[in-house]
């Protein structure tokens, strides 16, 4: 796909960012977390207008709550940095019938000068067309096949405006039909920017925002040729969904981390669910399964540990990994008894002698937390539960750890360590 290079010089390459806005909150990628310097990819929309400057969070602010309109196009500066100008582009895709934006979805850019136009060069997520006035023939790049489940050379897929048009929702018409009014007339715009549903090759339509512009008109103001691209809007949604199960998420063991425990808890609190058991988990020895093993071998036996922490209890629970070796467990509607039951079931699950298997040795406490106990107590008082037990099997699962690693080793260990 050419652009001439007169045009090309016009744009600067750029890496965006991506936002969706739903429920009067931005959810945002890591890119745009990184352009905002952002600690979470979370933000309200009153802490995001508060956060620049006055007259473009006025027009958002009013944008977002009362407006009509579906194309957002604006450049604005921050408090925190007044004299780097950004630009944010966005569509609307859903109002209610009190004219708040429901949905929105967008991308926001950093500009070099407040003057500067961005153009998207080679982004894998975009999608690019050229539409040749004169001949009515469209260029589609392979990703643009891709995202509608063609292949690249299938010459089932549309190779005139006309027959990209088939591929719309008729719902979405009303964009198509802006877009011919601007290709013929001067005077309404050179640039179009909407969300529209294009069918997929199986049959279902994808929510994608277009946007373009034309980049040639002849004598009588007849656009001869326009560039643009269309971006999908499950790749924005799945950019932010990646970027949130790495804050949530442990790396290792894909359980819930600390930062989600801390953030989520209040939820958790409120759904109404006590009794809640809580089961805090240790696993015995890692250390000195690091020290003589190597991590690889400890990793292995933590990933042992979830793996019957998760097959053994089967109702709803909460797997927190609270530091290397110590996880919690949340249960939600679950009495004392069954967070008994849930210890013994563990307790038989732990696997001591496995040839060739590294053994999984744990120790556990429990507590019960009613709508009236201290969240904070209630975790000490399993903690506690889980060291006054695990001094009790200490030897006994020094002895288990070490035989495994002497077999490994082939040869007699004398290990201490005063921190175990």
């Amino acid at each position: 796909m050419l652009i001439d290079d007169d045009v090309q010089q016009q744009f600067s390459s750029f890496s965006p960012g991506f936002w969706i806005f739903t429920e009067n909150v931005f959810k945002i990628d890591e890119q745009l977390k990184k352009i905002f310097h952002l600690a979470s990819n979370e933000i309200t929309l009153e802490n995001f207008l508060n956060s620049i400057d006055k007259k473009t969070a006025d027009f958002l602010r009013t944008f977002f709550s009362s407006s009509e309109a579906e194309l957002l196009n604006i450049k604005f500066t921050t408090k925190n940095n007044p004299n780097t100008y950004f630009l944010m582009q966005g569509s609307v895709i859903l109002r209610d019938t009190g004219k708040n934006a429901l949905c929105c979805s967008g991308y926001c850019i950093e500009l070099e000068s407040q003057f500067a136009v961005p153009r998207l060069l080679y982004a894998n997520e975009f999608c690019e067309w050229e539409w040749n006035g004169i001949s009515g023939e469209c260029q589609f790049c392979d990703n643009y096949h891709a995202l509608l489940g063609y292949a690249p050379d299938d010459n089932d897929f549309p190779k005139t405006f006309e027959d990209w048009v088939e591929l719309v929702h008729p719902d979405d018409l009303d964009a198509i039909e802006f877009q011919r009014q601007l290709s013929m007339n001067p005077e309404a715009g050179d640039k179009f920017e909407c969300s529209v549903r294009l069918r997929h090759k199986d049959g279902h339509y994808v929510w994608t925002i277009g946007k373009g512009f034309v980049t040639q008109r002849n004598h009588l103001g007849h656009a001869i040729a326009l560039y643009g691209t269309n971006q999908s809007l499950e790749v924005i949604q799945k950019k932010y969904d990646n970027a949130l199960q790495k804050i949530n998420m442990d790396p290792l063991t894909h359980t819930y981390t600390r930062d989600f425990f801390s953030k989520k808890w209040k939820d958790i609190e409120n759904s109404n669910i006590y009794p809640i058991s809580f089961l805090y988990i240790d696993i015995c020895y890692l250390k000195m399964v690091n020290d003589l093993l190597g991590h690889d071998i400890g990793d292995e036996m933590i990933l042992k540990a979830v793996k019957i922490i998760e097959q053994t209890i089967q109702m709803t629970k909460f797997i927190i990994r609270m530091g290397g070796d110590e996880f919690l467990v949340i249960l939600p509607n679950c009495t004392a008894e069954l967070a008994a039951a849930c210890i013994n079931n563990l307790s038989k699950a732990q696997s001591h002698y496995e040839d060739g298997k590294i053994p999984s040795v744990f120790a556990m406490g429990k507590s019960l937390m009613t709508n009236k106990s201290s969240l904070k107590e209630t975790i000490s008082a399993a903690e506690r539960e889980m060291q006054s037990n695990k001094e009790k099997t200490r030897q006994e699962d020094r002895a288990i750890l070490l035989y495994y690693i002497e077999g490994i080793k082939k040869k007699k260990i004398d290990y201490h360590d005063t921190r175990i």
